[in-house]
């Protein structure tokens, strides 16, 4: 990862060897408005080998100056003073900005002239405090005000024990403004993600406490700290006043992630355990790191940055090369590690490519390293915890074989004591006497016995003291005997308080040496609870059966009843029609008998008719238990003008009946409002059939609305006769009713009101305690809008 650092440096290595090219006699740029302008081509300098020039010196001798060696401002590691020359000429009435984006210059010195006269000098640099960049800023930001035709010359004096490079480019300060904005959101996405790979393998670190987490969030986090030390961030914002600190961070920042990472390759790689030449390598490569870190404030700048360089550049290289070696040897995770080190030498190349003006600038190349590092961390840690998953699972299966190995060892041992004492699940050993020789904690807990010395003293014979079904646990000691071992037997058995606890039994025989049955042992887990859940399951069972014989047999009583009508009066016309019909063939047909035959006939089709229509006003409400054929579609709406509209004209007839309606100004909804006129009209319909005695002179309903910010409250009451409290648990179940028979009741009515109410509105429906009868609907007042919903499959109106 540090190779990238070591990249630029090569590069202003190389860039010094350049500095006798050719002369560059380009003329100044113009600077435009809407681009950013490279000044390394068109600049010329002057190496300072005794750093005794000074500003008027070199701007009299012009014979001093040379073009910018192949276009490119890298002198190199120098002791040397190098002045730097630029020259532009302003197309606009805009503050330009010279920015020099090598941000670890020690020295830079600035003389701005506008039109031959000196605008501003700085000096500035990064062994100088912050505070004395002209603006806050990680790279060396200079502005000038200009108009049209401003010629401008810039003067660098630049200085600094590392390497001495200086890309600087100019724009106009609205493209400046802009370009910044593209980084903040770079650089923030960036260094965002990282920070949040640290802090989230931090967080997996702290729950399992496994050491190679541990080394990534140190090798990321060292890499972040030379990021913001070499981008200038960490100057700006961590120790903007301790220039001789700053003097030093380049170095340690860099010695420390080197540490770190070769750390990590070790642990991720699992070196020392597999690899120990391997190993050996790389620890000789951080003892040279650790060296180093401690080594900064010892060795001369001029001799430490090459080491640090050089050992970054041999560590990188390193690892990728032990990554590509362990994957051709069938490492299970040296593939994401070198193809993760592969992303991030790709964003390095690219960007360098960039900086040597090999490959065009866009926003790809010009942040290639960036989605390099962001790519590479994430590949580490999906690797990381891919590598963390397979260990457990491998540790698992380990420890899996050598528990299976252990119990297996210790089968011709009689007593398992330390493994009974400390076992969760309840163990026992019994002697053929159907007694217990010992019991652990677990099992007499479970029995509700103080400790295992009072079970085993309290039970003299098991099939008597602890069995229900005595019997039972005979058979399943002779079938043991028989068969050596017994799995999951479950059986019944007493506590010690005289209840009862549903257990599953796994037993089977120990053999002497001599090969006869010695004692038995086995293991007793509590499974009350999942025979409870069994039996409520059975008894759910039995009521769903019960419903739907209940469904079944009101579906034959209702249909049966018509149906059994039609077929008489269809047997009486027909028996009818044959005796006019011999009539007829024997000539005996008389006109009174013909009348009578017609009476019989229409009287017979009329009661056809009649049970027809019953018969098939049962289907249609058969088929409205279902709220699925409703076909009802999800409105906006309000639901008061909804009620006031049913209560007041739209609905039942509700002459003679005193209506109260304690309703808000307005509700809205978002739910179905062909519903609630379902449940309002038979709401209604039931009180006038059911509800109200006979005879009685002050009926009245009253119908409140409670609204909610999410759900509303509709209470409906009469003062009827009311409902008994059996009546109370059966008026919503299918086919209930207090009158059957010639009014033609089904007693659906109230099963498909609650059908409506919970299923189709998702609310709930309650009967009220109430001198007459008395009901509460809570529902939500905005359902989610369903797309099929939307969708009318019938648009008739409701009957009940």
């Amino acid at each position: 990862m540090i190779l990238w650092f070591g990249l630029v440096f090569s590069h202003a290595a190389l860039a010094h060897d350049a500095l006798q090219a050719s002369e560059n006699n380009a003329e100044p740029l113009t600077i435009g408005a809407s681009d950013v302008y490279s000044l390394d081509e068109t600049s010329q300098y002057i190496e300072d080998q005794n750093g005794s020039y000074d500003i008027d010196l070199v701007k009299a001798n012009r014979e001093l100056w040379q073009p910018a060696p192949d276009g490119s401002l890298n002198f190199g590691y120098s002791r040397s003073s190098f002045w730097v020359r630029s020259q532009f000429v302003s197309a606009l009435a805009e503050t330009l900005i010279i920015k020099g984006e090598y941000a670890l210059i020690d020295m830079v010195d600035a003389w701005i002239y506008v039109n031959g006269v000196l605008h501003s000098k700085y000096q500035t640099g990064d062994s100088r405090p912050f505070e004395t960049r002209p603006i806050s800023h990680p790279q060396f930001i200079f502005q000038v005000p200009a108009q049209p035709g401003d010629k401008i010359d810039v003067y660098f004096r630049l200085k600094s024990d590392g390497s001495i490079t200086w890309p600087v480019k100019v724009m106009s300060q609205t493209t400046f403004n802009e370009q910044q904005a593209d980084v903040l959101v770079v650089r923030g996405g960036y260094f965002g993600i990282m920070l949040v790979m640290v802090l989230y393998n931090l967080f997996i670190y702290s729950i399992i406490k496994q050491r190679a987490y541990a080394h990534y969030v140190l090798f990321v986090s060292s890499f972040l700290f030379f990021q913001l030390v070499y981008e200038g961030l960490a100057f700006q914002y961590f120790w903007p006043n301790m220039s001789w600190f700053n003097a030093y961070a380049i170095p340690l920042s860099y010695s420390l992630n080197e540490v770190a990472m070769i750390s990590f390759i070790r642990v991720f790689m699992e070196l020392p355990g597999k690899n120990p030449k391997l190993d050996l390598y790389f620890r000789t490569l951080m003892i040279c790191a650790i060296g180093l870190v401690v080594g900064v404030s010892i060795i001369p700048y001029k001799y430490l940055v090459p080491m640090v360089v050089i050992l970054g550049l041999l560590v990188t290289v390193s690892g990728f090369s032990t990554g590509a070696y362990l994957w051709s040897k069938g490492n299970k995770f040296a593939h994401y590690f070198t193809v993760a080190w592969a992303l991030l030498l790709i964003g390095l190349v690219l960007g360098n490519l960039r900086a040597l003006g090999a490959i065009p600038s866009n926003f790809f190349t010009a942040h290639a390293y960036q989605f390099g590092a962001v790519l590479e961390v994430l590949l580490l840690s999906f690797a990381l915890a891919r590598r963390i998953d397979i260990a457990q699972k491998e540790k698992a299966r380990a420890e899996y074989e050598m528990i299976r190995a252990q119990r297996e060892s210790i089968m011709n041992l009689k007593r398992y004591q330390d493994l009974y004492d400390n076992a969760v699940a309840g163990m026992f050993q019994s002697n053929l006497q159907d007694r217990f020789i010992r019991v652990n904690a677990a099992l007499a807990n479970m029995f509700g016995y103080e400790s295992p010395q009072e079970m085993v003293s309290q039970v003299s014979l098991i099939s008597k003291d602890m069995a229900v079904d005595p019997l039972d646990m005979r058979i399943m000691f002779k079938q043991l005997l028989h068969e050596q071992t017994i799995m999951d037997r479950e059986l019944k058995l007493r506590c010690k308080d005289g209840s009862f606890v549903w257990a599953s039994m796994t037993v089977r025989t120990v053999l002497d040496v001599a090969g006869n049955v010695d004692h038995l042992e086995g293991s007793v887990v509590d499974i009350t609870e999942r025979k409870y859940a069994e039996t409520y399951r059975q008894e759910e069972e039995r009521r769903r059966m019960a419903a739907l014989e209940e469904v079944v047999v009101g579906v034959a009583h209702e249909v049966s009843t018509p149906l059994g009508i039609n077929l008489t009066s269809l047997s009486l016309i027909q028996d009818r029609e044959k005796e006019l019909k011999q009539q007829f063939e024997s000539g005996r047909m008389s006109k009174q008998s013909f009348l009578n035959f017609i009476e019989v006939l229409d009287d017979g089709v009329t009661l056809m008719s009649r049970n027809l229509k019953r018969i098939d006003d049962l289907v249609h409400n058969f088929r409205q238990v279902s709220v699925h054929h409703l076909g009802y579609s999800q409105n906006e709406f309000d639901l008061t003008s909804l009620i006031k509209g049913i209560a007041l004209g739209d609905g039942p007839d509700l002459s003679g009946i005193q209506l109260d309606l304690v309703l808000p100004e307005q509700v809205d909804a978002c739910s179905y409002p062909q519903a609630f006129i379902l449940i309002l009209n038979k709401l209604l319909e039931n009180s006038i059939q059911h509800g109200f005695k006979e005879g009685q002179i002050n009926k009245s309903v009253m119908i409140e609305l409670i609204v909610q910010p999410s759900r509303v409250r509709l209470i409906y009451k009469d003062n009827g006769r009311g409902l008994a409290e059996v009546d109370k648990e059966k008026i919503f179940m299918p086919f209930y009713t207090t009158q059957r028979g010639a009014l033609g009741r089904s007693g659906l009515g109230m099963y498909i009101l609650f059908n409506v109410a919970t299923q189709l509105l998702q609310g709930r429906i309650e009967v009220l305690d109430h001198d007459g009868f008395a009901l509460c609907l809570d529902v939500p007042r905005y359902l989610e809008v369903d797309a099929k919903s939307s969708v009318v499959l019938n648009t008739d109106s409701v009957r009940l």
